[in-house]
């Protein structure tokens, strides 16, 4: 095994059948174009440089897998909300919602409860797909204290920080929750990375991302923020800022190369192989068809065990 420092892969070069990469171009900051020749090529570059090494293939003249206008497309984030806030009507609310800030499991393990819709709630409510977590809001005296003590002395006032289950007199120096919604997002096709006409300094198109969050996606967060909302009012009063848009930046970049079975609706398969090609994989996020609300790191893992196993098992 050989690894490339400062070895950016720029292209992908097919052979005469149009259905195997025969090399990848590689350039170096002020070297020379060179390439590299493998049996089998597994981009693995995230959501965004995935979907532009495929729509770099033959310099841009072609894109692998794109037999289905996929490539690129369907781009999704985990967009988080914080429209809701929850004011607890009794004193004693803080510590008996401690499954909820930050505590050690009995193997160890640090874990942070959020709040889940229940099976009822999914089935009752189609497309709605989210988590909630309590963030605890200090009252604007604390906070104008915070602001005026030295950073040695301020780290002992309450803050957003965890603990907050376990500060005594939690209810002076909070004034409510900040319920921060974990929203899913559906894969629109118009949501996409393509290749701009601005260059990177290597000399290669730059990507360019193309993502908007739409009337329906608005639609369905205010129907989640509804539902969550009348759960909570049996602890406490909730307000909404119904002016409030979700910050889409939770960099959890996934969908550009989406897995389908049907090459008409996908860009490569259940085992990550590009469609239309015998040697040609994607890894990550960007074969997500969907996104979910969490962190995809654990089934990034499993989607590439799976891919190992498979390539282990060809010749």
């Amino acid at each position: 095994m050989h690894l490339c420092t400062h070895a950016t892969a720029v292209g992908l070069q097919r052979d005469p059948s149009k259905r195997n990469i025969a090399s990848i171009s590689v350039r170096t900051p002020g070297g020379a174009l060179w390439s590299v020749r493998a049996k089998r090529v597994v981009l693995a570059a995230g959501a965004v440089e995935n979907a532009r090494l495929l729509l770099l293939t033959d310099d841009g003249s072609g894109a692998m897998g794109n037999g289905s206008d996929w490539v690129g497309r369907g781009f999704m984030e985990h967009p988080r909300d914080r429209a809701l806030t929850l004011h607890p009507r009794s004193a004693d609310a803080y510590a008996r919602s401690a499954f909820y800030d930050q505590w050690r499991a009995a193997d160890g393990t640090w874990v942070v409860g959020r709040l889940a819709l229940d099976h009822a709630a999914l089935g009752a409510h189609d497309g709605l797909n989210a988590s909630a977590t309590l963030l605890p809001r200090p009252s604007e005296a604390r906070t104008r204290l915070r602001a005026s003590l030295p950073s040695f002395a301020a780290r002992w006032v309450a803050s957003e920080g965890h603990g907050w289950s376990r500060r005594r007199g939690a209810a002076r120096a909070y004034d409510g929750f900040a319920v921060l919604l974990n929203v899913e997002q559906p894969p629109h096709a118009d949501n996409r990375v393509t290749l701009s006409a601005r260059r990177d300094a290597l000399g290669v198109p730059l990507p360019a991302l193309h993502w908007s969050w739409r009337a329906d996606d608005q639609a369905r967060l205010e129907r989640l923020r509804a539902l969550v909302s009348n759960a909570l009012r049996a602890m406490g009063t909730v307000t909404i800022d119904h002016e409030s848009r979700p910050d889409p930046n939770a960099h959890h970049h996934a969908g550009t190369t989406r897995m389908h079975d049907d090459p008409c609706h996908g860009v490569a398969d259940g085992n990550g192989r590009v469609h239309g090609t015998d040697n040609l994989y994607v890894a990550g996020a960007s074969a997500f068809p969907t996104a979910g609300f969490v962190n995809p790191m654990l089934t990034i893992v499993a989607l590439s065990v799976r891919m190992a196993r498979h390539l282990n098992g060809t010749s």
